[in-house]
C-alpha cells in the first residue's frame, strides 16, 4: 500500500512541478525539445502508472493492461498540455504504449520484483521533469558547474529512489505461484 502511495504522490508532483516548469520556461523551449520531453515523460508516466496497476490487478492481465493504457495516457496528457496540442497528443499515444507495456512486464514477473521494477518506473517519471532545466539551456557549454549539478541531480534521483525502496519495502512472497512452476514429465 505504501507503494501505491509513493507513486501516486509522485506522479501528482511530477504533474505540478511540470506545469510550473512550462509556465517559467515554456516559451523558450525549442519544438523538438518539446517532443522529447513529451514522449520521455509520456512513455515514463506511462510504465509507473502501468506498473503500479499490475501489481493491484496480479493475475488479470487483461484488467491491468486496460486500466493501465488509460490511465498511462490521461496522466500523460496531464503532464504534457502545456506543452501544446502537438506535443499533448505524442504524450498520449506514449502513455498509452508506456501503460501497456509496464503492465505486460509487471505480470511476468514475480511480484518481489515487480515491486523493484515499479520504484524504477517511478525514478524515471521523476527524472523526466528535470528535462525542462536540461532543454532550456540547451546552447550552454558544458562547464564543471553544469556538469556537478547534473552529478548532484543524479545523486538526489538515487537518493529518492534508495529512500522509496526502504519506505516500501515487499512484502515476503513466496515462490509458490503456479504461474512460474514448470512440471517435468
Amino acid at each position: 500500500m505504501l507503494l501505491l502511495a509513493f507513486v501516486v504522490t509522485s506522479l501528482l508532483l511530477s504533474t505540478v512541478i511540470s506545469w510550473l516548469a512550462i509556465m517559467k520556461n515554456g516559451f523558450f523551449l525549442e519544438h523538438h525539445h518539446k517532443m522529447i520531453i513529451s514522449m520521455f515523460s509520456g512513455s515514463s508516466i506511462g510504465l509507473a502508472t502501468g506498473s503500479m496497476l499490475a501489481i493491484l490487478y496480479k493475475g488479470d492481465l487483461y484488467a491491468s493492461t486496460i486500466s493501465s493504457m488509460v490511465t498511462g495516457a490521461l496522466i500523460a496528457v496531464l503532464f504534457c498540455m502545456p506543452l501544446g496540442r502537438d506535443h499533448m497528443l505524442g504524450g498520449l499515444m506514449s502513455g498509452l504504449m508506456g501503460g501497456m507495456m509496464g503492465a505486460m512486464v509487471n505480470e511476468m514477473v514475480p511480484m518481489a520484483e515487480a515491486y523493484e521494477l515499479t520504484k524504477i518506473f517511478t525514478v524515471l517519471m521523476i527524472s523526466s521533469v528535470f528535462l525542462y532545466h536540461i532543454f532550456n539551456k540547451a546552447e550552454q557549454r558544458v562547464t564543471k558547474s553544469w556538469l556537478f549539478k547534473h552529478l548532484l541531480l543524479f545523486f538526489f534521483l538515487t537518493a529518492a529512489m534508495v529512500g522509496g525502496n526502504i519506505v516500501t519495502k515487499a512484502p515476503d512472497f513466496h515462490s509458490n505461484d503456479l504461474q512460474h512452476q514448470h512440471i517435468m514429465d
